[in-house]
């Protein structure tokens, strides 16, 4: 089994498509990130699951969309190259 530990993420997303598991070892890296920014705006464990899923599963279909969007930073990269998932019930911010 390959070890991704030291490559960069721009390297995972161009092997994807031979190596699914250089997804996973994406995956691993920014699911925390993207669990935690949908927990935040919908305030709810479950969906945030589901929007999670949801995202890395659109990301998945949509790599060469994800290549494009290169140093945007990855969790904006996930939500701009994603489509948005169908039940997204998002908070509005709040100016403070």
């Amino acid at each position: 089994m390959r070890s991704f530990e030291k490559w960069r993420d721009a390297q995972l997303l161009a092997v994807t498509v031979r190596d699914p598991a250089a997804f996973g070892a994406w995956y691993r890296r920014h699911e925390r990130e993207v669990l935690a920014f949908f927990r935040y705006a919908t305030r709810s464990s479950g969906l945030a699951a589901d929007l999670t899923a949801e995202t890395f599963a659109a990301a998945l279909e949509s790599i060469g969309g994800m290549q494009r969007l290169r140093g945007v930073g990855t969790q904006r990269s996930l939500i701009h190259a994603c489509p948005p998932p169908t039940h997204r019930r998002v908070r509005e911010p709040s100016i403070a």
